[in-house]
């Protein structure tokens, strides 16, 4: 793993439900860790002790059934709801 040597700009993103959640487990274990860390070019949830990857991938990217109908097309993965259940199971 290759921590890019560009400056990171400072993040003001919100954390969303499953994010908030992971970093009080974190703070909670007084684990260090990184959120929205970026790691060669790729910006990851958090990274933890400089060498854990945890990403947190909710109901959007993994098409919660509950939300998302099986012709639902997710662009970010570029396929549909059904495709990816598919593949999880």
């Amino acid at each position: 793993m290759c921590r890019s040597s560009k400056p990171k700009k400072q993040s003001t993103q919100q954390l969303n439900k499953i994010e908030t959640t992971v970093q009080n487990m974190l703070k909670a274990f007084k684990v260090s860790y990184e959120p929205n860390a970026q790691v060669d070019k790729y910006s990851v949830d958090f990274l933890v002790e400089g060498k854990y990857i945890i990403e947190c991938y909710g109901d959007f990217w993994h098409c919660n059934p509950n939300k998302y109908s099986p012709s639902y097309y997710n662009r970010g993965k570029k396929k549909t709801a059904s495709d990816i259940w598919d593949r999880l199971s």
